[in-house]
């Protein structure tokens, strides 16, 4: 009757330590999730700001190359007219 008891003790005591360990390990689980969620919540801000960031950048060189596109037409515009007009000149003056 006494190992009896002796083993019930033993194993009431290897539970309460297994428990304990259960339950700090929990707790560092617990910890880890919420540390990892923070971290992705900064992560997924930082993408979401890299993002914005890349289509003000993307709509402001869309805008720079209209207009560099745009000045180009008038150079091209303007240079053909000088030509024109430098070629009626030789024609005229000959």
């Amino acid at each position: 009757m006494q190992l009896l008891e002796q083993d019930r003790h033993l194993l009431r005591r290897k539970l309460e330590s297994t428990q304990s360990e259960c339950d700090t390990r929990l707790l560092e689980l617990q910890a880890d999730i919420r540390e990892l969620n923070q971290t992705l919540g900064e992560r997924e801000t930082a993408l979401k700001q890299t993002e914005r960031e890349k289509a003000i950048l993307i709509s402001e060189l869309t805008e720079q190359n209209q207009r560099l596109t745009n000045s180009l037409k008038e150079v091209r515009t303007l240079g053909f007219t000088l030509s024109r007009r430098l070629l009626s000149k030789q024609i005229l003056y000959g």
